[in-house]
């Protein structure tokens, strides 16, 4: 689909909707600052788009528009935070947040809303805030795009995600404070909210995650256990689909408390899990959670987990500041700084010192991309997804406008996704689903179709041939030596990963070997964002690392894997739990059974976590069977 006019974009919403410019504006800009959005006058930076197409409550995406340069450098610092936070990184999300505040958050209201949103979330994390300051900092950001809002009553409000998010924050500070009665008012306001919008599937679903943990805390603290584990077991099922960390650990700690007090055996397996899995990925949530067992439960901690436990940190906290400097993001469309999407990939291509051909090549002509560049040519969403991903930036970042059939076939796509790994025998359905969905002519469509769909087939050449079908839709000509060539896409990435895996099966597995090292040596030498990262080379370390163990090269695993390549785990744990499975055995073959013993737990805790048990209890087996080595959570 073309680029559309966010003006029309968003009148078109909000009349369909059934909305007056009044209940759409509120907070976020004047209503004349609206009808002048909507009639093309003034245009809306991402961040302002982003927060009224949010509060209509639209499945969308969007093609963004940036304000100027600063505007999009926080942007993106803030998405980047958000992984950090999400994946217990919350050192290297305080800097992002440093960054933003550095450069005055572009001197936009909204930026400066969604930096105190995840400035408290990363308070509330730490294990060590006030939570009476966190609690009124969140408060006043709420305050600045609702400033009449009443807790106990929101259900006259709408709200975009951020200011939902808000919300639960605030719920959750208030259990901390003993306003239980405020706490469980505003979740349960909050999840009727959520139920009844109209928001992307990962969205609500994560949203609904947070809010049922909230909940799940508020129950254990009345002493209801089987309502807290009604409403946490669900979540941390959907969780587990949806590949969401930050609240799967959280969902696995406190539905193991849930159940502590009727089947202790499942407790304290659940237990353990969130436990080993937090300290695998260096979070501090050992500790905070440690620290709840020893005031809370009779348990033995040491038993429990005789591991040390991670250091707390706590993060400078942070004064509001008064932002009636901060613009409400709106821009003069003829402005000279304004920055669109197809400038952002000129620049980084640039950055870069690639060529047209190099990023264009299999997927569009040398003139498109340039017209692209110069804002003369509009593409459709998923050419330019494979542009980014070819500049080593995730589309994930954004948020991109699209049809109902296209907002449809992404829905798809994520649940595809997760079915690969946690729930295959529903992934034929979801192909299905998906093949109605697409245009014929889409190759990028009919490239993912194929990459998901080479999962059901059994024989290992069959896969290998669909595989490369699916890789040549945009590199017909491809070819692994010359991997130095070319700049891939998620896609692309995740084709040649599969190859090399599946070729370990053949009757020539060397071709594994020299198709990952390839992969390896191509990491090196591109530029890769931690979104793009966490998705792509993540995996490739995950199935190499199963390679040398099928072959038996033990050693190599540590020549080719060492601690700081572990930390690249801390974005994705499902993976983590497959490469740890090997990694363990590997120390085990090599008599460093202290080592085997330490990965084991973690392989074991990260496969129960991802809901991987199967494979858990296999490894548990192999262990004892092979190394005589006991895991921490043999009965």
């Amino acid at each position: 689909m073309s680029i559309q006019n966010s003006g029309e974009i968003i009148r078109h919403a909000r009349i369909t909707k059934k909305l007056t410019q009044q209940q759409l504006a509120e907070g976020i800009c004047k209503v004349s600052t609206l009808s002048q959005i909507e009639n093309g006058t003034l245009h809306a930076s991402t961040s302002v788009f982003d927060a009224l197409m949010s509060r209509i409550g639209t499945s969308y995406t969007t093609f963004p528009q940036f304000k100027n340069r600063t505007d999009f450098d926080c942007f993106y610092a803030l998405k980047r935070a958000r992984f950090y936070i999400d994946s217990w990184q919350l050192t290297e999300a305080y800097a992002e947040l440093d960054f933003v505040e550095q450069q005055l958050w572009a001197k936009q209201l909204l930026h400066y809303t969604e930096w105190i949103l995840l400035h408290g979330k990363l308070q509330l994390l730490s294990g060590c805030c006030d939570h009476e300051k966190n609690f009124r900092f969140l408060l006043f950001g709420l305050q600045q795009t609702h400033p009449n809002l009443q807790l106990s009553n929101i259900k006259s409000h709408l709200f975009s995600k951020s200011e939902l998010e808000f919300l639960i924050l605030l719920a959750e500070e208030s259990l901390y404070l003993n306003q239980q009665a405020n706490c469980i008012s505003i979740c349960k306001q909050v999840d009727t909210y959520l139920n009844q919008a109209h928001i992307s599937y990962l969205e609500k679903n994560r949203l609904l995650a947070d809010t049922a943990i909230v909940m799940g805390k508020y129950y254990i603290s009345i002493q209801q256990y089987e309502t807290a584990l009604s409403i946490l077991k669900p979540c941390r099922l959907q969780m587990t689909f949806n590949k969401h960390d930050m609240p799967l650990l959280r969902l696995t700690f406190l539905e193991g408390l849930s159940s502590y007090y009727k089947d202790t055996n499942n407790a304290i397996t659940l237990l353990k899990t969130a436990l080993y899995s937090a300290h695998a990925i260096e979070s501090c949530y050992t500790t905070i959670c440690i620290q709840y067992l020893e005031k809370h439960t009779d348990l033995n901690t040491n038993t429990l987990f005789p591991l040390q436990t991670i250091p707390l940190i706590a993060f400078t906290e942070k004064s509001h500041i008064q932002p009636s400097y901060l613009s409400n993001g709106t821009y003069d469309i003829f402005s000279s700084e304004a920055l669109s999407l197809g400038q952002v990939i000129r620049q980084l291509r640039e950055k870069q010192h690639l060529s047209l051909q190099i990023i264009c090549h299999g997927l569009c002509s040398k003139s498109a991309l340039s017209k692209i560049e110069h804002n003369q040519l509009q593409p459709d969403i998923f050419l330019m997804e494979a542009l980014l991903q070819r500049l080593g930036v995730s589309e994930r970042i954004f948020t991109f406008y699209g049809t109902a059939q296209e907002s449809l076939f992404y829905d798809l796509k994520f649940k595809a996704m997760g079915a690969q790994s946690v729930y295959i025998s529903s992934l034929p359905l979801y192909i299905e689903e998906l093949k109605k969905t697409i245009s014929t002519k889409n190759i990028f469509q009919k490239q993912f179709i194929l990459l998901v769909s080479s999962n059901l087939y059994k024989n290992p050449e069959e896969r290998i041939s669909i595989l490369f079908e699916a890789l040549h839709c945009t590199l017909p000509d491809f070819d692994i030596s010359r991997i130095h060539n070319y700049r891939l896409s998620w896609a692309e990435w995740n084709c040649i990963n599969n190859i090399a895996h599946i070729y370990i099966k053949t009757n020539i597995p060397t071709h594994s070997f020299y198709y990952f090292y390839q992969l390896m040596s191509y990491c090196q030498k591109v530029d890769v964002d931690c979104f793009l990262y966490s998705t792509t080379y993540i995996r490739t370390f995950e199935m190499l690392c199963h390679a040398l163990y099928n072959q038996k090269h033990y050693k190599d695993t540590f020549y080719t894997f060492f601690p700081k390549h572990l930390n690249t785990f801390k974005a994705s744990t499902n993976c983590y739990a497959f490469f740890l499975f090997y990694y363990c055995q590997s120390f085990g073959e090599c008599k460093n059974y202290e080592k085997a013993l330490l990965y084991g737990n973690y392989a074991y805790a990260l496969s129960y976590l991802n809901n991987h048990i199967e494979n858990a209890m296999i490894l548990q087996k192999y262990l004892i069977e092979d190394f005589s080595i006991t895991l921490n959570f043999s009965n």
